[in-house]
């Protein structure tokens, strides 16, 4: 390994709370004694308001971090008639670290870490920046997510079947060297032209199917969602695995994570009584981005009903617990 240690965001100018704690929870939570690039593919007028500024003043308390911004813009005109596809809702911004190696300065080799903006990471990357990847045949790594048979569009499409599970693309981590040896953009952007018409999760499923089998799967403690606490009611507890994952990983996952993902619509910027709101929150607060409490348009009756969901988050838990107790020899 060369030691390296890099991590690649993307967000417009919409995302720029998320991105700005997503920031500032990595690099408060990494090691100051080893130098750590941030890349962050920016468009739709991310530069234009300035909030470049504003997230070099924050990596300003982290002298050990370098940003590294770069302009998707050219990339997205230069494929705006894909990325304006009927089946794609989402941001062209979505296809920056599928198709990094197209605008990554040349220099960049080794390990480099993806990760979605509604994060909060909550322990320092090493494990993810030093895994062997070229040395395992691998080209990425990531968090499993579905089942193969909840996927047959992409079955149809050329999934190949010792790929196994399907994976999540919020935490994504490639071997620069091999993506960029491999032409690996072209080869996803093959894919999606032929397959758009029934792609579901766009360039997640383009990864699934192009990265394959060659794709490391790492615990879920690197991608928790924290709707896994309400969902265990719905695992049944004799079962070893639930859903894609050990259960042990899971459990422990809840009490430990080291990336938390807020996944899904009610975001910790908005109105929500998601399990890990608070945590967000709080670095809103530190960021200067929220004041008091509650976010803006939110009053008493949003308390209250946190409150009562702190409740039923908290007797959750303590079946966790338990269940992390009963199942210790897993």
């Amino acid at each position: 390994m060369d030691g390296k240690r890099q991590v690649f965001f993307n967000s417009d100018a919409r995302g720029f709370t998320l991105l700005a704690v997503a920031l500032y929870s990595l690099l408060k939570n990494s090691r100051s004694d080893v130098s750590l690039t941030v890349y962050i593919a920016c468009g739709l007028g991310f530069m234009e308001q300035g909030l470049d500024g504003r997230l070099l003043e924050i990596a300003a308390q982290f002298p050990f971090a370098r940003l590294v911004f770069l302009d998707f813009n050219p990339l997205a005109t230069r494929y705006a008639e894909l990325f304006a596809s009927v089946h794609n809702h989402w941001s062209p911004l979505l296809w920056a670290f599928p198709l990094c190696t197209e605008f990554l300065p040349d220099d960049v080799h080794g390990n480099l870490v993806y990760l979605d903006i509604d994060m909060l990471i909550r322990k320092d990357l090493e494990e993810l920046y030093s895994l062997p990847l070229a040395a395992e045949g691998c080209i990425a790594a990531a968090v499993n997510e579905s089942r193969r048979e909840t996927r047959p569009h992409l079955v149809a499409s050329g999934w190949p079947e010792e790929a196994g599970y399907g994976f999540s693309n919020a935490t994504l981590v490639i071997d620069v060297d091999t993506y960029r040896r491999e032409n690996i953009p072209a080869q996803i952007i093959a894919w999606y032209e032929a397959h758009k018409a029934t792609s579901l999760a766009v360039d997640q499923d383009a990864e699934n199917v192009i990265l394959g089998a060659r794709t490391k799967r790492i615990p879920i403690k690197w991608n928790y969602p924290d709707g896994w606490l309400e969902r265990l009611l719905k695992c049944p507890p004799w079962k070893r695995e639930w859903r894609v994952h050990p259960r042990r990983e899971v459990l422990e996952a809840i009490f430990d994570p080291c990336i938390i993902h807020y996944v899904g619509g009610r975001k910790p910027t908005r109105r929500t009584h998601r399990p890990e709101r608070k945590a967000h929150r709080r670095l809103q607060r530190e960021l200067g981005l929220m004041k008091g409490r509650l976010p803006d348009g939110q009053g008493w009756r949003d308390e209250i009903e946190g409150a009562v969901f702190d409740i039923y988050h908290a007797l959750l838990r303590l079946y966790a617990r338990a269940l992390l107790f009963i199942f210790r020899n897993d």
